[in-house]
C-alpha cells in the first residue's frame, strides 16, 4: 500500500513538473517577438557602437590627417530649404544644364540664408586649420556648387554623376543603376590628388553605399548610406588604385571644434 502511494506521488510530481515546464515554454513563445526585438536592440546598440568609434573616436586624428593632405573629402552641401520632391526640381535643373539660382524654383535647389552663413563658416575653418585643397568637383545641383564656391572658394569641375538616386529616370531601372555606382567609383578613383592637398567633392546624402568600397572588411560597424548632416563628410583614400572609406565627420562641428582652444 506504501509502494503505492509513492507511486501516485512521483506520478503526480512529475505531472506537475511537466505542466511548470509546458507552462514556462508556452510562456517564452508568447514573449518570443519580445525577447527577439530585445536580442535585435542589443545588436543594433552594439552596431551604434561600432558606428560611434568610427566616426567620433578618432576625429582629432583625422583633424590633423587631413592637414598634411593626400586626402578626398565627399562634403554633403550645407544647409537648404526643406521642400517636398525636391527632386523634381533637381531634374529640371540637373538634366537640362539649367542654373538653380537664376530658376524661379531658386529656393527649392539652392543653399538658403542659414547654409550660405553656414558655408563661409566651414571656409574659415579650412583656413584656420591650415589644410591646402586641390581640385574641387561638384554635382551639378545648385546648393552643392554654391558649398563648393563659398566654402573652398573654387569649383573645377562639375559631374551628373554626383546626383542622388531618383533625380533622373534610369536611377530605377537595375542596370542602370549598377552601371551608374560603378561610374560613380570611377569618377572618385580618378579625380588628381595631391600629396600635400585634398581634393573636394561637394555632394549630397545617401549616394555612397558599402561595395562601392575596397575596405569592405573595415566596414562592417559602418551603416552606408549613412547619414552625415548636412555640412559634414567623408574621408577617402585612392593609394594603389583601391577605394578606401576612411573617416566620417557626421557634423562640421566635430571637425571644427579642433581649431580652437580656450588658452
Amino acid at each position: 500500500m506504501n509502494i503505492n502511494k509513492n507511486f501516485i506521488l512521483k506520478i503526480i510530481f512529475s505531472f506537475g513538473f511537466f505542466l511548470v515546464v509546458l507552462s514556462s515554454i508556452s510562456n517564452i513563445y508568447e514573449k518570443k517577438d519580445r525577447i527577439l526585438r530585445k536580442i535585435t536592440f542589443l545588436n543594433d546598440d552594439n552596431e551604434k557602437k561600432d558606428l560611434n568609434n568610427f566616426s567620433n573616436g578618432n576625429n582629432k586624428f583625422w583633424f590633423e590627417e587631413l592637414r598634411k593632405g593626400g586626402y578626398i573629402i565627399y562634403m554633403r552641401h550645407t544647409e537648404r530649404n526643406k521642400w517636398h520632391q525636391t527632386n523634381m526640381y533637381d531634374s529640371a535643373e540637373m538634366s537640362e544644364s539649367r542654373r538653380g539660382e537664376k530658376e524661379y524654383f531658386a529656393e527649392f535647389v539652392c543653399l538658403n540664408e542659414k547654409g550660405k552663413i553656414q558655408a563661409k563658416m566651414i571656409n574659415e575653418f579650412i583656413k584656420k586649420h591650415g589644410m591646402k585643397i586641390g581640385t574641387v568637383i561638384s554635382s551639378p545641383s545648385c546648393r552643392a556648387r554654391q558649398t563648393a564656391e563659398i566654402a573652398f572658394n573654387k569649383l573645377d569641375l562639375e559631374n551628373k554623376l554626383l546626383a542622388y538616386k531618383g533625380v533622373f529616370y534610369d536611377d530605377y531601372n537595375s542596370e542602370e543603376y549598377n552601371n551608374w555606382q560603378k561610374d560613380l567609383k570611377n569618377l572618385i578613383l580618378n579625380l588628381p590628388v595631391d600629396s600635400d592637398k585634398n581634393t573636394i567633392i561637394t555632394g549630397h546624402n545617401s549616394i555612397l553605399i558599402k561595395k562601392m568600397f575596397d575596405n569592405q572588411e573595415a566596414l562592417k560597424g559602418i551603416d552606408l548610406p549613412s547619414k552625415v548632416k548636412e555640412g559634414g563628410f567623408y574621408v577617402f583614400s585612392t593609394k594603389n588604385g583601391a577605394l578606401n572609406f576612411e573617416h566620417q565627420f557626421t557634423n562640421f562641428t566635430d571637425f571644427s571644434v579642433f581649431t580652437h582652444k580656450r588658452k
